[in-house]
């Protein structure tokens, strides 16, 4: 079978700690360029509310891709664990084909913990050591991949030639691993990406570039590591993306408010490249990827806001009458 969306990445049992504004405190660091989220050394800590869910940047677009009417599967590679057999019965509620999910008897599945701090979030993440050997059956029109661990760039070369003889298109969505890693692979994997999703600092960090730079130039430094198209997020600043000698800009809708930010991103690229995927132009991507991030961050988890395709069209009508796409 051959899928239209597969995607590559780990999964994750997300716990969500919700502190209370007397819980915790942000303090600001001298120069003013971080900030840290403070707790009491020693203390025992009361948490306001506590949620989980199976989640992960693979896990989070797969369930994009099949909510919106795509046939949608994912490799991943789960614990033999009570998570790892959580996520397997969640892929399968969603549709999402599972002929390439596995299990590692002797690891635990991966999890992260969320602290949500006035909508905010920070997370502690745990990645297991995963030994990835690519799939030579996958067959797929799209892969999309994202986040794995430090030793994720021993597919590149086996993704490579499996989307050439497949002809494939890829999307790819750095996690915190990915972004690091600098080598001749990474860059042919780059001039092979149809699409490219960071936030600002992400791009920031690929491109070592100041936090001073503007978007345009950002933007161009990413277009000329090969990518077909860039796309930046940009948190309340809006959407950004460069295709074709274009710059285009979309603006947040400010009457939404954020309950929890978890997914937003995930969210906001996996609509984009569904959409992509039906032939919608840039300006039009941008809509869908805005209409669903701004519904999952009406949720807690990245999961729960991700609407289904009879909903998504007719909500991105409407925000398009009040919320243009611009060229910048």
């Amino acid at each position: 079978m051959k899928y239209d969306l597969l995607t590559i990445g780990d999964t994750t049992l997300d716990t969500f700690l919700s502190l209370g504004e007397k819980e915790a405190q942000v303090l600001t660091s001298k120069n003013g360029t971080s900030q840290l989220l403070c707790l009491n050394f020693g203390d025992k800590v009361p948490v306001s509310e506590i949620h989980d869910c199976i989640a992960g940047n693979a896990s989070n677009v797969a369930v994009t891709g099949s909510r919106l009417g795509l046939n949608s599967a994912i490799w991943t590679i789960l614990g033999s664990d009570d998570v790892g057999h959580r996520a397997l019965d969640k892929f399968k509620l969603e549709n999402i084909k599972t002929k390439f999910v596995e299990f590692d008897n002797k690891r635990r599945s991966n999890a992260s913990f969320i602290i949500d701090y006035f909508s905010e979030r920070t997370i502690l993440i745990y990645h297991e050591k995963w030994s990835y050997i690519f799939p030579k059956e996958i067959q797929a029109k799209s892969i999309y991949l994202t986040s794995m661990n430090d030793s994720w760039d021993k597919i590149i070369d086996s993704l490579l030639a499996n989307i050439k003889i497949n002809k494939s298109r890829l999307f790819y969505q750095p996690g915190t691993f990915q972004l690091v890693t600098k080598n001749r692979k990474v860059s042919r994997l780059l001039t092979n990406s149809e699409a490219i999703f960071v936030n600002r600092e992400e791009a920031e960090l690929m491109t070592k570039s100041s936090c001073k730079i503007s978007i345009k130039s950002l933007l161009l430094r990413l277009y000329d590591l090969g990518p077909k198209i860039v796309v930046i997020t940009n948190g309340e600043k809006g959407a950004y993306s460069y295709t074709d000698n274009q710059f285009y800009f979309l603006d947040i809708d400010e009457k939404v408010k954020s309950i929890e930010r978890t997914g937003a991103g995930d969210a906001f690229a996996s609509s984009f490249t569904v959409a992509y995927l039906k032939g919608k132009n840039v300006a039009d991507c941008l809509q869908y990827g805005a209409v669903n991030s701004e519904s999952v961050i009406q949720e807690i988890g990245p999961q729960r806001g991700i609407l289904r395709k009879s909903l998504i069209d007719e909500i991105v009508a409407s925000r398009k009458m009040r919320i243009k796409v611009r060229e910048i």
